[in-house]
């Protein structure tokens, strides 16, 4: 097939003045490089590097370009949807739908090392500043539908990057979560997390003034954990598992579970892993209300963020060697976290859809 001639337009009557392509107008391209290929270029690189990309490319004969080629686009790409964020994703939450079955929606946060580059310098003869590998924490949120037993349905995604806007993923958040209550009036609202101060915190202002009833529960699993380890001092092998079996039942059926807990605690007091299982009965024993919640059909695990913190922050970003810069972790992550939530072809559609213009001959 034959390449449109692609020709440069510059006002009449005026020298040094930048020109009009056209074809790329018209067509929407993302530099040199037409939408349809610039979005799986990007799509390949939110899933690896530039070179499991390139490689990906040429096994399967499609796309045949190089490292820097799958970099420089994806991050194109990237940045373009980081400058039209806050509409797309209003376009996005706007077409969320609640499908029939679904009985309550759960808020949940947590926090995922991310290695990044700082500079480190070097008080050595020659002077130099070295880059160096430093562990800072990226934020992950999630919007999950659960159905009347408390199974996830779908999942939306978002992720914020060491130092990025947290207040911004909140609101993210909290924009989804007014839109499905107001499609929805009778969902239930459960907002989960661990124990973190940080992390309640701002579950609580994210469904504060939105919903007057929500349900706030602190991760059942967490809790099973240091259940467990809190055993060990006292006791072993099936001993322990029969002590921490009965307080996983009382848990998850008796309303009173976390005093009765609380009281065969106590008679071990003393030893610091005890100590610390009574500390965090005491803090959060009223964030435990497990068996209501199940009586309920409500999630009472926050898994969903869990595996979210794995599948957009891990996967992709916590690699043998790697290093990110906060700006190109940025475009990566939030490309990582719109494929994640099955949202790819119409954020990405969203995020090019501006670079189409009409062009009009003039008379």
């Amino acid at each position: 097939m034959a390449q449109p001639e692609r020709k440069l337009f510059r006002e009449r009557g005026v020298h040094n003045w930048p020109t009009l392509d056209v074809v790329a107008l018209r067509s929407g391209l993302v530099g040199d490089w037409t939408p349809c290929a610039a979005r799986a270029m990007a799509h390949l690189l939110q899933q690896g590097t530039g070179r499991e990309a390139e490689k990906t490319s040429q096994e399967v004969g499609r796309l045949p370009y190089s490292r820097s080629s799958f970099e420089r686009v994806g991050h194109e790409v990237g940045k373009l949807y980081l400058e039209h964020r806050a509409e797309v994703d209003r376009q996005l939450t706007m077409a969320m739908d609640v499908p029939d079955d679904a009985r309550s929606v759960s808020i949940a946060l947590d926090r995922v090392a991310v290695p990044m580059e700082e500079i480190e310098i070097d008080g050595d003869i020659d002077g130099k500043d070295r880059p160096t590998r430093v562990w800072h924490m990226a934020h992950v949120g999630t919007v999950t539908l659960h159905d009347g037993n408390g199974w996830a349905i779908s999942t939306i995604r978002y992720a914020c990057m060491p130092g990025g806007d947290i207040d911004e993923l909140d609101g993210a958040l909290q924009g989804d979560l007014v839109h499905l209550l107001t499609r929805r009036r009778g969902l239930h609202v459960v907002t989960l997390g661990d124990g973190a101060a940080e992390i309640r915190s701002r579950l609580d202002c994210i469904v504060d003034g939105v919903s007057k009833r929500a349900w706030d529960i602190v991760d059942y699993w967490h809790v099973a954990e240091r259940l467990a380890a809190a055993a060990q001092v006292f006791a072993k092998g099936n001993e322990r598992e029969q002590i921490v079996s009965r307080w996983k039942g009382w848990l998850l059926n008796l309303d009173d579970a976390p005093m009765r807990i609380h009281d065969e605690l106590c008679a071990y007091a003393g030893h610091k892993v005890v100590d610390d299982a009574l500390t965090y009965l005491d803090n959060h024993g009223h964030q435990m209300d497990y068996a209501a919640a199940r009586r309920k059909g409500l999630p009472i695990g926050s898994g969903n963020v869990e595996a979210s913190c794995k599948s957009v922050v891990r996967m992709r970003m916590v690699r043998g060697g790697a290093r990110w810069k906060h700006e190109p972790g940025d475009r990566v992550l939030h490309l990582r976290a719109l494929a994640q939530s099955d949202r790819w072809d119409d954020g990405i559609a969203a995020t090019l859809r501006p670079l189409q213009r009409t062009v009009r001959e003039a008379s």
